[in-house]
């Protein structure tokens, strides 16, 4: 292998490195850091733009990611579609795709090549609540009901 091919290789590695998140990282952990640093703005993004949520939708997000700190795994870049329903804040995009979560945050915010993008399964409860929240969002911010919470 030539210096120009082993330097692009390297070169490619090591873009797509933070790409996908490494196997012995504590998720859980790092993404309740996430969710008590975060200071918004927080939407819901629609096909017209952006739904503002309110403070209620934001509280409920950010104890059910508290809340769910186990059964993540990597993901990548690759996972997120713009045509899925994202929620977006200042720390995290939030992906719901049916029955699956994916989540990107950045490690450090002063460093773009700090990426990290997990994923979860979601239970027939926790897809109703997201549901919840999607539906609650999307009709004029109203207060979603925390009945049933948590799944």
């Amino acid at each position: 292998m030539d210096a120009r091919v082993a330097r692009t290789f390297a070169l490619l590695v090591a873009v797509s490195y933070p790409l996908v998140a490494s196997g012995g990282t504590d998720y859980g952990t790092e993404l309740k850091r996430q969710v008590t640093q975060d200071r918004g703005p927080h939407w819901l993004f629609v096909p017209q733009g952006h739904v503002d949520l309110s403070a209620e939708e934001v509280h409920l997000i950010g104890e059910w990611l508290s809340a769910h700190d186990t059964g993540w795994k990597p993901a990548s870049v690759l996972d997120f579609s713009p045509s899925k329903t994202q929620f977006v804040t200042a720390n995290c995009v939030i992906e719901i795709d049916s029955d699956r979560i994916v989540v990107t945050y950045m490690r450090d915010e002063k460093d773009m090549d700090s990426a990290v993008y997990i994923q979860r399964s979601l239970s027939p409860d926790e897809q109703s609540f997201w549901s919840r929240i999607v539906a609650a969002a999307k009709s004029t911010n109203q207060p979603v009901q925390r009945t049933g919470w948590p799944p």
